[in-house]
């Protein structure tokens, strides 16, 4: 029942993503305090799981919607979970105040993703030939994909097969500022 609901929630968020219909719910989010959330409910489906978590103490806010980037988060923590060699999972916020964007990076340590395989990631339906137990539709990339584009933000991933993999995504840390200027009321 759960797997069904999952694959019924996945394909709305897919419809809503290719017709423009998703609306995001932004608001005022302290990134590193969700990273911290995401990582202990996927703690409790992963009670192997060892994450370290690691955002610089003077991390801006970002205006997004919390719930989407909660989803994006816990999809990249969850496919590190399944198909990590190693239960030792990193997650890193990195601020680069030059670009006005946040960056948070999930690094793991498995078997790698092929090189070849790297550009089809965040395709629809695509799942890799390599890894761990491969389980789902090959939908949750695609739509982490579309959820950070629809923030105005980059998703990537790099791997080095014997290594690992690093997924991360960006988000605008400026975007607050943008839509209603600095706070004395012009914009």
């Amino acid at each position: 029942a759960d797997r069904v609901t999952r694959l019924i929630t996945e394909l709305l968020d897919i419809s809503r993503l290719e017709t423009g219909r998703l609306r995001l719910r932004n608001q005022m989010v302290d990134i590193a305090a969700l990273a911290d959330s995401v990582v202990e409910k996927v703690r409790i489906g992963h009670p192997e799981l060892s994450v370290g978590v690691s955002f610089p103490g003077e991390l801006p806010r970002v205006y997004a919607d919390p719930d989407k980037v909660e989803q994006v988060l816990t999809n990249l923590l969850e496919n590190a979970a399944k198909y990590a060699d190693s239960p030792d999972v990193r997650v890193e916020g990195v601020y680069d105040e030059g670009r006005k964007e946040l960056t948070i990076a999930v690094h793991d340590v498995g078997k790698g993703i092929p090189a070849a395989e790297l550009p089809r990631l965040f395709n629809k339906f695509f799942r890799g030939s390599e890894g761990g137990r491969p389980s789902g539709s090959g939908l949750g990339l695609y739509i982490a994909r579309g959820l950070v584009e629809a923030h105005g933000g980059r998703i990537a991933a790099e791997s080095r097969l014997g290594e690992g993999s690093t997924f991360s995504f960006t988000l605008p840390a400026d975007a607050f500022e943008k839509s209603f200027g600095d706070g004395d009321g012009s914009s």
